[in-house]
Protein backbone atom coordinates (compact mmCIF):
# COMPACT_ATOMS: atom_id res chain seq x y z
CA UNK A 1 0.00 0.00 0.00
CA UNK A 2 3.14 2.16 0.13
CA UNK A 3 4.14 4.52 -2.41
CA UNK A 4 7.19 3.16 -5.19
CA UNK A 5 10.01 5.91 -4.96
CA UNK A 6 10.20 7.74 -8.47
CA UNK A 7 6.94 6.01 -9.59
CA UNK A 8 4.88 9.28 -9.38
CA UNK A 9 4.07 10.17 -13.23
CA UNK A 10 1.94 12.57 -15.24
CA UNK A 11 -0.67 9.93 -18.13
CA UNK A 12 -0.52 10.95 -21.31
CA UNK A 13 -3.47 9.11 -23.04
CA UNK A 14 -5.79 6.11 -21.96
CA UNK A 15 -7.43 3.34 -24.10
CA UNK A 16 -9.95 1.52 -22.24
CA UNK A 17 -13.53 1.11 -21.91
CA UNK A 18 -15.43 4.33 -21.59
CA UNK A 19 -18.66 3.44 -19.86
CA UNK A 20 -20.74 4.68 -22.94
CA UNK A 21 -20.40 1.66 -25.32
CA UNK A 22 -18.81 -2.11 -25.54
CA UNK A 23 -16.10 -2.00 -27.97
CA UNK A 24 -13.01 -3.15 -25.74
CA UNK A 25 -12.64 -5.11 -23.10
CA UNK A 26 -14.16 -4.18 -19.71
CA UNK A 27 -11.46 -5.10 -16.82
CA UNK A 28 -8.67 -4.13 -19.30
CA UNK A 29 -6.93 -0.61 -20.09
CA UNK A 30 -3.68 1.01 -21.58
CA UNK A 31 -2.06 3.57 -19.66
CA UNK A 32 0.52 5.78 -21.52
CA UNK A 33 3.27 7.64 -19.09
CA UNK A 34 5.12 10.91 -19.89
CA UNK A 35 8.03 8.97 -18.57
CA UNK A 36 9.16 5.36 -18.25
CA UNK A 37 7.77 2.56 -15.12
CA UNK A 38 10.61 2.16 -12.70
CA UNK A 39 11.68 -1.91 -13.79
CA UNK A 40 11.08 -2.85 -9.83
CA UNK A 41 6.95 -2.21 -11.35
CA UNK A 42 6.50 -5.84 -12.30
CA UNK A 43 3.43 -6.76 -13.74
CA UNK A 44 0.40 -8.32 -11.46
CA UNK A 45 2.09 -6.71 -7.95
CA UNK A 46 1.21 -3.11 -8.28
CA UNK A 47 -1.56 -0.82 -8.84
CA UNK A 48 -1.99 2.56 -9.71
CA UNK A 49 -4.49 5.57 -8.44
CA UNK A 50 -4.95 8.82 -9.64
CA UNK A 51 -3.80 11.16 -6.86
CA UNK A 52 -4.94 13.83 -8.62
CA UNK A 53 -8.60 13.17 -8.38
CA UNK A 54 -9.07 12.51 -4.61
CA UNK A 55 -11.68 14.56 -3.09
CA UNK A 56 -11.52 16.73 0.39
CA UNK A 57 -14.71 15.17 1.85
CA UNK A 58 -16.86 17.28 4.50
CA UNK A 59 -19.95 15.28 5.78
CA UNK A 60 -21.58 16.80 8.82
CA UNK A 61 -25.35 17.16 10.44
CA UNK A 62 -26.56 13.63 8.70
CA UNK A 63 -28.94 10.89 10.36
CA UNK A 64 -27.85 7.19 9.46
CA UNK A 65 -30.48 4.98 10.52
CA UNK A 66 -30.01 0.88 10.30
CA UNK A 67 -28.34 0.23 7.26
CA UNK A 68 -27.27 -2.93 6.90
CA UNK A 69 -24.11 -2.59 5.47
CA UNK A 70 -21.90 0.71 7.07
CA UNK A 71 -22.79 3.92 7.95
CA UNK A 72 -20.30 5.56 5.85
CA UNK A 73 -17.25 4.27 3.67
CA UNK A 74 -14.38 6.94 3.12
CA UNK A 75 -11.28 6.84 1.93
CA UNK A 76 -8.92 9.88 0.67
CA UNK A 77 -5.66 11.43 0.44
CA UNK A 78 -7.22 14.47 0.97
CA UNK A 79 -8.43 15.80 4.38
CA UNK A 80 -11.58 14.19 5.57
CA UNK A 81 -13.81 15.93 8.43
CA UNK A 82 -17.15 13.58 9.96
CA UNK A 83 -18.68 15.45 12.57
CA UNK A 84 -22.00 16.04 14.36
CA UNK A 85 -23.74 13.11 12.56
CA UNK A 86 -25.90 10.43 14.45
CA UNK A 87 -25.05 6.79 12.84
CA UNK A 88 -27.76 4.24 14.85
CA UNK A 89 -28.15 0.70 13.89
CA UNK A 90 -25.37 0.13 11.72
CA UNK A 91 -23.67 -2.77 10.78
CA UNK A 92 -20.96 -3.72 10.68
CA UNK A 93 -19.41 0.33 11.17
CA UNK A 94 -20.70 3.23 11.64
CA UNK A 95 -17.54 5.02 9.58
CA UNK A 96 -15.74 2.10 7.61
CA UNK A 97 -12.23 3.51 6.15
CA UNK A 98 -10.48 1.20 3.88
CA UNK A 99 -7.80 1.94 1.93
CA UNK A 100 -8.24 -0.87 -0.94
CA UNK A 101 -6.02 -2.53 -3.11
CA UNK A 102 -6.88 -5.80 -3.09
CA UNK A 103 -10.37 -6.83 -3.66
CA UNK A 104 -12.45 -3.60 -5.11
CA UNK A 105 -9.57 -1.42 -5.82
CA UNK A 106 -11.31 1.91 -4.64
CA UNK A 107 -8.49 3.49 -3.03
CA UNK A 108 -5.44 4.91 -1.42
CA UNK A 109 -4.30 5.81 2.22
CA UNK A 110 -5.83 8.54 4.26
CA UNK A 111 -3.40 10.79 5.86
CA UNK A 112 -5.84 13.27 7.68
CA UNK A 113 -9.05 12.54 9.36
CA UNK A 114 -11.37 13.97 12.18
CA UNK A 115 -13.94 11.99 13.44
CA UNK A 116 -15.63 14.80 16.00
CA UNK A 117 -18.72 15.53 17.42
CA UNK A 118 -21.09 12.70 16.10
CA UNK A 119 -22.68 10.03 18.28
CA UNK A 120 -22.77 6.08 17.46
CA UNK A 121 -25.86 4.36 18.79
CA UNK A 122 -26.09 0.81 18.53
CA UNK A 123 -23.73 -0.18 16.23
CA UNK A 124 -23.68 -3.93 14.99
CA UNK A 125 -19.74 -4.32 14.99
CA UNK A 126 -16.88 -1.88 15.58
CA UNK A 127 -18.66 1.79 15.68
CA UNK A 128 -15.70 2.78 14.06
CA UNK A 129 -13.22 0.43 11.21
CA UNK A 130 -10.51 1.16 9.60
CA UNK A 131 -9.17 -2.00 7.84
CA UNK A 132 -7.02 -1.36 5.00
CA UNK A 133 -6.22 -4.45 2.56
CA UNK A 134 -2.69 -5.01 2.67
CA UNK A 135 -1.58 -8.20 3.85
CA UNK A 136 2.18 -7.57 5.33
CA UNK A 137 1.98 -5.37 8.37
CA UNK A 138 5.13 -2.95 9.19
CA UNK A 139 4.77 -0.66 12.10
CA UNK A 140 7.86 1.25 10.58
CA UNK A 141 5.84 2.29 7.29
CA UNK A 142 1.75 2.29 7.97
CA UNK A 143 -0.87 2.40 5.77
CA UNK A 144 -3.01 5.23 7.33
CA UNK A 145 -1.74 8.21 9.12
CA UNK A 146 -3.31 11.07 11.17
CA UNK A 147 -6.72 10.06 12.67
CA UNK A 148 -8.31 12.23 15.48
CA UNK A 149 -11.31 10.84 17.38
CA UNK A 150 -12.59 13.22 19.65
CA UNK A 151 -15.58 14.32 21.54
CA UNK A 152 -18.27 11.81 20.04
CA UNK A 153 -20.75 9.96 22.01
CA UNK A 154 -21.05 6.29 22.08
CA UNK A 155 -23.86 4.33 23.28
CA UNK A 156 -23.06 0.56 22.36
CA UNK A 157 -23.63 -3.20 23.40
CA UNK A 158 -21.02 -5.95 23.53
CA UNK A 159 -18.71 -4.60 20.78
CA UNK A 160 -15.84 -2.69 19.91
CA UNK A 161 -15.48 1.05 19.85
CA UNK A 162 -12.39 1.67 17.30
CA UNK A 163 -10.93 -1.12 15.66
CA UNK A 164 -7.79 0.24 13.55
CA UNK A 165 -5.13 -1.90 11.24
CA UNK A 166 -2.06 -0.35 10.15
CA UNK A 167 -2.48 3.32 11.39
CA UNK A 168 0.17 5.63 12.19
CA UNK A 169 -0.82 8.69 14.18
CA UNK A 170 -4.27 7.77 15.95
CA UNK A 171 -6.01 9.58 19.30
CA UNK A 172 -9.30 8.84 20.94
CA UNK A 173 -10.00 11.70 23.62
CA UNK A 174 -12.56 13.15 24.91
CA UNK A 175 -15.12 10.44 23.89
CA UNK A 176 -18.46 9.65 26.19
CA UNK A 177 -19.07 6.26 26.06
CA UNK A 178 -21.71 4.32 28.10
CA UNK A 179 -22.75 0.69 27.71
CA UNK A 180 -26.92 0.21 26.46
CA UNK A 181 -27.71 -2.53 29.75
CA UNK A 182 -26.56 -0.50 32.72
CA UNK A 183 -26.71 -3.74 34.60
CA UNK A 184 -23.46 -4.22 33.61
CA UNK A 185 -20.18 -2.09 34.80
CA UNK A 186 -17.16 -2.10 32.72
CA UNK A 187 -13.74 -1.28 32.81
CA UNK A 188 -10.48 -0.95 30.81
CA UNK A 189 -7.45 -3.03 30.97
CA UNK A 190 -4.43 -2.60 29.02
CA UNK A 191 -1.11 -4.92 28.76
CA UNK A 192 1.29 -2.11 28.95
CA UNK A 193 0.14 1.82 29.51
CA UNK A 194 3.05 3.38 27.36
CA UNK A 195 4.16 1.69 24.04
CA UNK A 196 6.97 2.45 22.46
CA UNK A 197 6.94 3.99 18.47
CA UNK A 198 5.93 0.77 16.30
CA UNK A 199 4.69 -1.08 19.54
CA UNK A 200 1.71 -3.37 19.62
CA UNK A 201 -0.69 -3.40 22.78
CA UNK A 202 -4.08 -4.65 23.54
CA UNK A 203 -6.92 -2.85 25.53
CA UNK A 204 -9.59 -5.12 26.63
CA UNK A 205 -12.81 -4.29 28.38
CA UNK A 206 -13.49 -6.11 31.90
CA UNK A 207 -17.48 -6.41 32.58
CA UNK A 208 -19.20 -6.87 35.99
CA UNK A 209 -22.54 -6.53 37.76
CA UNK A 210 -23.27 -2.98 38.40
CA UNK A 211 -22.83 -1.89 42.30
Amino acid sequence: MAAVPGATARVVSVDGPTGRDHNKPLTTMKVTFDQAVPASVTPGNFVVENTTYTPTVDISGNTVVNIPTRGILVTTRKPIVIRNNTFDGTGPAGIFISSDAREWYESGPVQDVLISKNTFLRPAGPAILIEPTNQVQDAGNPVSRNIRIQDNDFRIGDVRLLDAKSVGGITFERNDVRRLDRNTAFAAEATTTCLAPGATGTVRTVTGAAP
